[in-house]
C-alpha cells in the first residue's frame, strides 16, 4: 500500500539524517529532512486523492517545523512551494477526467492521526523551548538583582568612608580598595 511506503521511507530518511546529525551537519540535515518530507507529502497527495488528500494538511506542519529547525527563510519558500503544489494540483484535477477516489475512512483516520501525533511533538518541542528560555530569563533576572544589590551595597560602604575623611582612606587602603 503507498501510503504506508510513504510513511517507512520517510521513517527510513529520519533515521539516515540522524546518523549525520551526529556527524555534525545539522543545517544541511534540517534542510534535507524539510524538502524531503515535503517531497513526501506532495507525492502522497498526489497519487492519493490531489486536492482531496489529508496529507496537504501536513504542509502546515512542515512549514512549522522549517521555522524551528531551519529558518523563516526556508519557511517561506516552503509556503511557496506548497501553494504552488496545491494550484498545480487544481489546475490537474480540474482538466482530469478521471474523478478523484476519496480515501476510506480508516485511511483519513490514519493520515490524520500521524499529523497529530507531529502536531503534539512539535507543540512539546515548541513549548519546552519557551519554558527554557523564560527560567533563563528568570535566572539572568535574579543575577541581575543580586548584582545591583552588591553594588549598591559597596556604594553606600565607600560613601560612609569618604565622609570620614582621612581615616577613610586609611580603611579604604587596608580593604584594598584605595
Amino acid at each position: 500500500n503507498r501510503p504506508e511506503q510513504v510513511l517507512i521511507g520517510i521513517i527510513a530518511v529520519n533515521a539516515i539524517l540522524l546518523f549525520f546529525l551526529r556527524r555534525g551537519y545539522i543545517f544541511r540535515s534540517g534542510i534535507a529532512l524539510i524538502f524531503l518530507m515535503w517531497a513526501a507529502m506532495t507525492f502522497q497527495a498526489w497519487v492519493a486523492d490531489g486536492i482531496y488528500d489529508v496529507a496537504l494538511v501536513a504542509y502546515l506542519l512542515i512549514i512549522l517545523i522549517t521555522s524551528v529547525l531551519v529558518n523563516w527563510r526556508v519557511a517561506v519558500v516552503v509556503t511557496a512551494m506548497s501553494i504552488l503544489s496545491v494550484w498545480v494540483m487544481v489546475v490537474y484535477h480540474g482538466n482530469s477526467v478521471s474523478f478523484p477516489h476519496v480515501d476510506e475512512p480508516a485511511g483519513i483516520a490514519r493520515d490524520l492521526t500521524v499529523i497529530y501525533v507531529l502536531a503534539c511533538i512539535l507543540i512539546s518541542f515548541l513549548v519546552g523551548m519557551l519554558r527554557e528560555a523564560m527560567e533563563k530569563t528568570a535566572r539572568e533576572f535574579k543575577e541581575r538583582i543580586r548584582t545591583e544589590q552588591s553594588l549598591r551595597e559597596r556604594d553606600e560602604v565607600l560613601r560612609a568612608l569618604d565622609a570620614c575623611g582621612g581615616s577613610g582612606n586609611i580603611a579604604l587602603k587596608l580593604l584594598g580598595l584605595g
